[in-house]
């Protein structure tokens, strides 16, 4: 259960999330829970969303459909109030407490950052070079994946791998490529790597041991491993 965090704001929380945090104070306070569709039909008259914030999964134990939407802390506590006041004041305190505990991303960085930042990885790449060939322009790519491998082993297409990354403030799309959060490869979690093909010079995003069982336990976690 996360709140997800990007430029020190708090971003968004799965409608499912909140609604678990809601139905434990409910059951706390013996009151009946609510069953999702009729917490998303609340959602919706609480908040006034349209049809294009309502997105639908696959429940992974019935195999029925399911709406969700993405809310940001301000929404989860505008759809908190309508409770009871002693489920109301705890789920209050919950969502409070899931937001001090979040760590702030680092902020996107700009395009004339990204075209330096890119000018020195290659800097560094020719300094590196051995002069006498140019095999070290070929990736050893032991212990790496790329996006296709990853999702095809989590049965995602790597369109909707890539969506829910940048969906969940691990990676952003700069100029049709994938680039990593900082903190997600200061975790060891994804690297990027300049690799031959067809003669000519690219860079990938490519995702560690690591990262791929980071990747796994999150999105299983969140209810979204499977989603086609």
């Amino acid at each position: 259960m996360n709140l997800v965090i990007c430029n020190n704001e708090v971003q968004k929380m799965l409608s499912f999330d909140l609604l678990v945090i809601i139905n434990e104070q409910r059951i706390d306070a013996g009151e009946p829970v609510i069953r999702n569709a009729d917490f998303v039909s609340r959602v919706i008259d609480e908040l006034d969303l349209q049809p294009h914030e309502i997105f639908v999964r696959t429940n992974p134990a019935s195999g029925q459909p399911q709406k969700y939407a993405n809310l940001s802390i301000e929404q989860c506590t505008l759809v908190g109030m309508r409770e009871s006041k002693s489920v109301r004041r705890a789920v209050l305190a919950k969502l409070k407490e899931l937001e001090a505990k979040q760590s702030p991303l680092p902020a996107l960085p700009t395009f004339p950052e990204l075209l330096r930042q890119h000018a020195d990885a290659l800097d560094q790449l020719a300094l590196s070079a051995p002069k006498v060939d140019h095999f070290d322009k070929y990736v050893a790519r032991d212990g790496l994946r790329n996006l296709t491998d990853v999702a095809k082993s989590m049965g995602l297409s790597a369109v909707r791998l890539g969506w829910l990354l940048r969906e969940h403030g691990m990676a952003f799309k700069r100029t049709d490529k994938l680039c990593w959060m900082q903190w997600f490869v200061d975790k060891g979690y994804g690297v990027t790597k300049q690799i031959v093909a067809n003669d000519k010079d690219r860079y990938q995003a490519m995702i560690t041991n690591a990262g791929d069982v980071y990747l796994k336990a999150q999105f299983a976690k969140d209810g979204l491993e499977g989603l086609l």
